[in-house]
This record gives C-alpha cells, structure tokens and sequence, in this order.
C-alpha cells in the first residue's frame, strides 16, 4: 500500500502532535512552501518523538548555507535526546558532543551505549548516566567502571549495577564492606 506525501501544514502540524515520525511524509512541495517551514516542523516532530530524528532529511533544513544546515541539525539533536536519550543511537550527526551526550544520558542513562568511546571514559558524564540508571555502568569505560565514586553511585541506584563493576574493585575490602557484601555472594558474582 502505498501513502501518499502530505502537502497540508495544517494536517502535518496535527499528525505530529500524535507522532513526530510523520514527518516522513511531509510532501517536498510542503517543505518549499515558505522559508523555515522544514525546520519547524522537524522541531515539532522530535519535540513529540526524539526518535523522529531519523526521519530527518536535508530538504527539512536551510538549502542554501552549510554551517547553519550544521548548526539546525545539532539543534534538533538537542531537542530529539531531551525528549528520548536514546535518539543519541539514530542520530544523523557523528560527533555529539559532550553537551549532547550529557542530555541523553541525564533523559536515559541507557543512552551511554551510543555514546562515543571518549565520552564513555567522561566522568562527568558517566556519573550522570549511573546516577539516571545503575545499570548504565556497563557501557562506561574500564578505567570508569574501576571508580569507587562512580560505581558506588551506580550500585546505589540500581544493585544489577554490581554486575559490571571491574573485578579489581568488587573484590577490594572497602568496596566490599561499603556494600555488606557477603564471602558468599562474592563467589556467585565471580
């Protein structure tokens, strides 16, 4: 079946108040109506859906000038991982960022998986993921993931987090014994 390409801001303005995604069917001939109108609707779209930034195309942002075509994308970006963190994993933009990647781990600590290696090895950005979701920790770096601070944090917010500390850490006696870790449970998590 096929569906047809919307030319109706008034009807695009309506689907993507239900789902941003609909803004894979705005009509080019919607999108040339007048300046800007791309862009606004890619805002509402991943306002609605962060998800929606895969949807994105370049006919929705400024035709004629390079950098602010690079400068509404990251605005988007923005917008897309503040309303779902996980949109950091459909991105059309390599090279988030850490204001970025900071906002979609602070939405969804999951949102670290996606994130690049040096931002996984951000403390800054490691504790705000952990402290979002424990379980996060597994996607930090090694060095990270061998942080009392951040593990603690991490542990704190979720136990299942214990699971990715670094063997050297969980075996510490201050880390142990800041976690009333029994002899017991130590050989069922080795």
């Amino acid at each position: 079946m096929k569906i047809d390409k919307i030319d109706s801001e008034k009807t695009m303005r309506k689907l993507l108040r239900v789902d941003g995604r609909s803004i894979a069917f705005a009509s080019r001939t919607l999108l040339r109506k007048r300046k800007g109108i791309g862009f606004e609707l890619a805002k509402l779209a991943v306002q609605q859906n962060g998800m929606a930034i895969e949807c994105i195309n370049d006919h929705m942002l400024d035709h004629n000038d390079r950098a602010k075509r690079v400068l509404q994308l990251k605005e988007l970006l923005r917008l897309a991982v503040q309303q779902n963190g996980m949109a950091l994993a459909v991105s059309p933009v390599s090279g988030h960022g850490s204001e970025i990647t900071k906002l979609a781990v602070q939405q969804n600590g999951m949102a670290l998986e996606f994130a690049e290696s040096d931002k996984r090895d951000d403390k800054d950005i490691v504790m705000e993921a952990v402290k979002e979701d424990g379980r996060a920790l597994r996607y930090a770096s090694d060095r990270l993931r061998d942080d009392a601070e951040i593990v603690g944090l991490a542990v704190t917010e979720n136990i299942e987090a214990i699971r990715h500390v670094s063997p050297k850490l969980l075996k510490s006696f201050v880390f142990r014994s800041a976690f009333v870790i029994e002899p017991m449970s130590m050989q069922e998590v080795d």
